[in-house]
């Protein structure tokens, strides 16, 4: 009760105020729905319950003025509990029957087992197999969305890294804090017109026969977070921005995009957005890892424990063969891969003993290719000299570099690092063994060869 009371409350004061509850007003009302009297508020306050009891008169009114009915501090907790009634019944019974949602737990019947009033989508959610420990970066995330209100969150990685993984783990147990829960993928990249309908037809639809025109009218996207409490999840983020050119330039005619991203990180709202991709938005990263509501987070592959976890569910039973593994680097979409091509060619791990004779098969050379010819000219540069080098290098020995400006360098470094495709470790520079190889494979093929 307490909860749906806050959240109803804090609506309607938001509807009728253009602001959320201060903490006076909470106070008061969670002291009410307590019965508690204003002087025993005022108490733990450390306030006059005169004032309390002013903050008091003008929340009963601006719930009286949306309710339609007096409320008081003493027929509050009963009117809200209608409310609450009149809402489970009214609305969500009817709409359980419309509501999109897959990967839910049914029991024997069929029937979900969630009885609130929740609108979740997450017919797009993709259905994956085990999921590996990242217990640290899913107690960040919660951190993040449930105590911190992190409104923008972005989580980076190279593909096959984990991060849809990570995402739907998170949705599993977070998804009841939300009132509606949303997974669209961007793998066609949509205007953002489209997807905002998309949104709204999830939000209202369907409206009750009678609805007067005034609730018919659909508003904008982002008026709806504000009132709703909603988690949205946009997976292949990438494919807003402009292949060719340096991470995060958006594609011609996707800024209105860019104007909505700004609107999420700088308005007041309660509702999360989490981006997933190669790359993002330049705007929707912050100038330092997490702060001012938004949150970044760039996803390295699994420990030494969770890569073992995952080597022993494949089956490979050669220990020679995981230490071969190594060169991949936690990636699971690569290892699983590797797996998969070792066991169907029974291969012996003597012939692929070293990072220049590497497995890659073609699902994940396609792949890394796919990411290579997004690149820019100046990354394609500077990414090819730290492949060629022999160690990891730092910012002097390639600023030494006479074929690429130092500023274009710097820019280069920072986008590739951006898409996971370098490895930075204490100031230096380096590739991995597998994008090395496929950097190979990838001139190759533009050769001919």
């Amino acid at each position: 009760m307490l909860q749906f009371a806050e959240r109803a409350v804090d609506e309607i004061v938001f509807t009728n105020r253009g602001r959320h509850m201060d903490d006076l007003e909470k106070a008061v009302l969670r002291g009410t729905l307590r019965r508690k009297t204003y002087k025993e508020i005022a108490k733990e306050l450390e306030c006059s319950d005169s004032h309390l009891r002013e903050v008091g008169s003008e929340l009963w009114k601006i719930i009286s003025e949306e309710l339609g009915d007096k409320i008081s501090k003493s027929n509050l907790r009963s009117e809200l509990e209608k409310l609450q009634v009149s809402i489970c019944s009214s609305d969500c019974v009817q709409q359980i029957d419309s509501v999109i949602y897959s990967g839910e737990p049914r029991d024997n019947s069929g029937v979900s087992p969630k009885s609130n009033c929740q609108r979740h989508d997450l017919s797009q959610m993709p259905e994956l197999g085990a999921f590996y420990d990242r217990a640290s970066e899913l107690d960040t995330l919660k951190t993040w969305i449930l105590q911190e209100q992190c409104r923008i969150i972005a989580l980076m990685g190279i593909s096959g890294i984990g991060k849809t993984q990570l995402a739907r783990q998170l949705v599993e147990q977070i998804q009841s804090e939300f009132e509606s829960v949303i997974w669209r993928s961007l793998e066609h990249a949509p205007p953002f017109a489209q997807l905002e309908a998309d949104f709204i037809q999830v939000f209202c639809s369907p409206q009750p026969e009678d609805a007067s025109a005034e609730k018919k009218k659909e508003l904008p996207l982002i008026q709806y977070l504000q009132k709703h409490r909603c988690l949205i999840i946009l997976d292949d983020i990438h494919n807003l921005c402009c292949p060719g050119e340096l991470a995060g330039k958006y594609k011609p005619g996707y800024e209105p995009y860019k104007s909505f991203f700004r609107k999420i990180r700088t308005l007041p709202h309660q509702s999360c957005l989490i981006l997933m991709g190669w790359e993002h938005p330049r705007d929707c990263l912050p100038l330092k890892k997490h702060s001012s509501g938004v949150g970044t987070m760039q996803l390295k592959g699994l420990d030494p424990l969770s890569t073992e976890a995952l080597l022993r569910e494949t089956e490979l039973e050669n220990r020679e063969q995981w230490q071969m593994l190594n060169l991949y680097e936690g990636n699971p979409f690569w290892l699983k891969s590797v797996v998969f091509q070792i066991q169907e060619l029974e291969i012996e791990p003597t012939n692929i003993s070293s990072e220049h004779s590497l497995l890659l098969p073609e699902n994940v050379k396609d792949n890394l290719q796919e990411q290579f010819d997004r690149l820019s000219p100046q990354e394609q540069q500077v990414l090819h000299l730290l492949a060629q080098a022999e160690e990891p290098v730092n910012l002097g020995q390639l600023l030494q570099n006479q074929t690429i400006e130092a500023s274009n360098s710097i820019n280069a470094l920072h986008s590739l690092c951006d898409r996971s495709l370098i490895e930075r470790k204490n100031k230096r520079y380096s590739v991995s063994p597998a994008i090395k190889q496929a950097l190979h494979l990838h001139d190759s093929q533009k050769k001919g060869y």
